[in-house]
């Protein structure tokens, strides 16, 4: 980004611009364009097309004609290029299959990430996932691995999936986790 700025030298006005890298306006600027691209393709269009992979559907975009890089540009300094939302806006939706799957942090538990999205001590959801999927252990974290994108996105989206795996419900089939979820997040979870 470029800052202007008006300090004094020698009892006169100095006027100065830079460029300098600014990711506290930059996250803002980025969130206010996810914002419209939401609202332009429509939030639930986008929800049940590509359900947990609609960050990383927004990512490829970004990735792919989101952004511009101009001239001089020193990406070590100011990051990957300049957001461009008009061009954004026009690009077509990526295909599902060309959306690339959620990966985790490497050494990063899912459930520790998982209980901190949605405000839930880690020991209460690790007791309520062993509970509906009879797994513990190697394998309860190999399958929290497997899933932890679609969990993450059922966990924050849909509020009677939440409850009834927390044990507050009769059954995680809720609608709304059925019409977006893979065939084997359903077979596992639901």
């Amino acid at each position: 980004m470029h800052v202007a700025d008006v300090g004094w030298r020698d009892g006169q006005p100095a006027f100065s611009v830079q460029q300098t890298s600014g990711t506290s306006y930059a996250a803002a600027h980025l969130a206010g364009v996810a914002a419209l691209w939401l609202a332009h393709h429509g939030a639930e269009t986008l929800r049940k097309r590509y359900g947990a992979e609609l960050p990383a559907a927004f990512r490829d975009l970004l990735s792919f004609g989101g952004c511009r890089v101009p001239n001089g540009w020193d990406a070590s300094a100011w990051g990957a290029g300049v957001l461009d939302a008009a061009a954004l806006l026009t690009l077509p939706l990526p295909s599902t299959d060309a959306v690339p799957a959620f990966q985790p942090v490497d050494g990063e538990r899912p459930i520790g990430w998982l209980s901190a999205l949605v405000a839930i001590d880690e020991a209460v959801l690790e007791r309520a996932l062993v509970r509906r999927l009879g797994l513990a252990g190697g394998a309860l974290q190999r399958t929290l691995a497997r899933f932890e994108g679609e969990l993450a996105f059922h966990l924050v989206q849909d509020p009677d999936f939440r409850a009834s795996l927390l044990g507050a419900g009769d059954s995680a089939a809720s609608t709304d986790a059925l019409a977006s979820s893979s065939p084997q997040f359903a077979a596992a979870f639901l």
